[in-house]
């Protein structure tokens, strides 16, 4: 029991410091995405939210920051809206119902709601769990400050913030993503695979430009056999199997250059290529292991090019390459390796000239390459490889084990 008044004293002493009393604690059709902005800026505006919801002439925004240690767990959304009897509750119940990945938890009644649990892809919020939900307002997300609660009324061009926790004191909301909605891409609307296997990905490459911001957003379809497979041996992959798509790296494995279609960014001293790892839009997140990420079946992997503040790849072309994901049946056939498990040499029996042989590690590194059909494996560590084999236009990878 004590241990539970001294963090309720603490807990109201850091309201009294920040100036806003206790009542800051009694928090009392879907639309097409606008163009996503190119926000490499240091802040962030109303420019940058794609995602609105709901109808009217008029438009609030809502940012929710779930207040991660990494700082990038914090998401806007736009809320249309006519009249003067709709509240920050009202916005919640807005998003609730035309965001797929969105779901809250409030108690109390109409007109003294108390804003309990919000949960939005991985990330959760659950009052008390350890903290509690403070409320912001405010004219734009960088002049937010603690607000009435919940049941405050939405007003035009108004931006309310909700940010997770008290202690050691309440902290101002941050707009870092526009949030997105699930359903703008999904698998399906990849026609064109690289690759062979049951496991599939898509790789998305975001040039992110203001000028041409819907049409420098690109997306492939990869299938792999094995259980994973690393973001820079699926980049590569790529770029070896599409001859638009050129991808360098540099002798320390970091992404320098990507030119597709002569669409081209290259890392500098302010910007560079981000990672991002999900399963959908919507719960894209920095990849902690940049492009060398494993990737597992149904992941999506995607790089943006900018500053601090990139946004995460948008809503994707889809790539269409009548050249690309399309093996050779007769090589597909006529090919065969042997010994497999190997312990010394690897042989390939086809009648199809061979251009190039590749070796790459299970994290994507080439570790071997050749242009004879037999050649030796004897100093690779024991574990699994894939095998990439080009002849003329058509590329196939195969997997084996060296022992």
């Amino acid at each position: 029991m004590m241990k539970r008044i001294t963090f309720l004293f603490a807990f109201l002493f850091s309201i009294t410091l920040v100036g806003q009393g206790l009542s800051n604690f009694s928090q009392t059709n879907f639309n097409h995405p606008k163009t996503a902005h190119n926000t490499n800026e240091t802040s962030l505006d109303e420019e940058d939210v794609v995602f609105y919801v709901g109808e009217g002439e008029q438009t609030a925004y809502v940012v929710i920051d779930f207040r991660a240690e990494d700082g990038l767990a914090s998401f806007a959304w736009g809320v249309d809206f006519d009249g003067d009897d709709l509240t920050v509750y009202d916005a919640l119940v807005k998003i609730e119902e035309e965001d797929p990945n969105f779901t809250f938890e409030a108690s109390g009644s109409s007109g003294s709601y108390f804003l309990d649990d919000i949960y939005y892809n991985n990330f959760a919020g659950e009052a008390g769990v350890p903290d509690w939900w403070s409320t912001w307002s405010g004219s734009s997300p960088e002049d937010l400050e603690m607000s009435g609660g919940i049941n405050d009324p939405l007003q035009n061009q108004e931006w309310y913030g909700l940010s997770y926790g008290f202690s050691p004191e309440p902290m101002q909301p941050q707009f870092v993503y526009a949030a997105y909605n699930s359903d703008w891409f999904d698998f399906e609307e990849v026609e064109t695979w690289f690759g062979e296997g049951e496991n599939q990905t898509v790789i998305t490459i975001d040039f992110v430009d203001d000028e041409e911001a819907e049409e420098v957003t690109f997306a492939w379809g990869l299938k792999f056999e094995e259980e994973t497979i690393s973001a820079k041996h699926a980049l590569e992959f790529l770029a070896d199997a599409d001859e638009n798509l050129t991808i360098t790296f540099n002798d320390a494995d970091e992404l320098i250059t990507v030119n597709y279609n002569g669409i081209e960014k290259t890392a500098n001293a302010t910007e560079s290529w981000h990672s991002f790892i999900g399963t959908n839009l919507s719960d894209y997140a920095l990849a902690e292991e940049g492009i060398f990420e494993i990737l597992e079946n149904d992941d999506m992997f995607g790089i943006s090019f900018g500053g601090e503040n990139v946004r995460r790849p948008f809503i994707p072309t889809v790539v269409e390459n009548p050249d690309m994901g399309i093996v050779d049946v007769e090589l597909e056939t006529a090919v065969k390796i042997w010994p497999n498990p190997t312990v010394d040499k690897l042989h390939i029996e086809t009648a199809a000239e061979i251009q190039n042989i590749f070796v790459f590690d299970m994290q994507g590194r080439k570790v071997l390459e050749s242009r004879s059909k037999t050649f030796e494996v004897n100093k690779l560590p024991s574990g699994n490889y894939f095998l990439q084999i080009q002849s003329d236009n058509t590329m196939l990878t195969k997997q084996f084990t060296k022992q």
